[in-house]
């Protein structure tokens, strides 16, 4: 019973690791070869509130693109965005 038990503890890690692994789909090319490099949460203010807001910074394997996902919304940051947030020019050199 205890072994059964590992074998499915195991099998259950395995399957949540392979998942939050897997690769999302590059809206450029459709393939699912986005690779995430960065993210950022920050505390924002907005009509005097403040609240909370994200952004993840990807390249994709196949095509080379680079992306940025903000709320949902993809974007291409700016050469100068990309060296600071991710620490390489536009060329992929650190």
């Amino acid at each position: 019973m205890a072994i059964a038990l590992v074998v499915a503890l195991a099998v259950a890690l395995t399957a949540f690791i392979l998942r939050r692994e897997a690769s999302r789909v590059c809206p450029r090319c459709g393939l699912p070869s986005l690779v995430q490099l960065n993210s950022l949460r920050a505390t924002v203010e907005i009509d005097g509130r403040r609240a909370p807001d994200h952004w993840e910074y990807y390249r994709c394997g196949s095509c080379g693109s680079r992306l940025k996902d903000h709320r949902g919304e993809w974007e291409t940051p700016t050469d100068d965005e990309w060296s600071l947030i991710i620490g390489e020019d536009s060329k992929g050199a650190a």
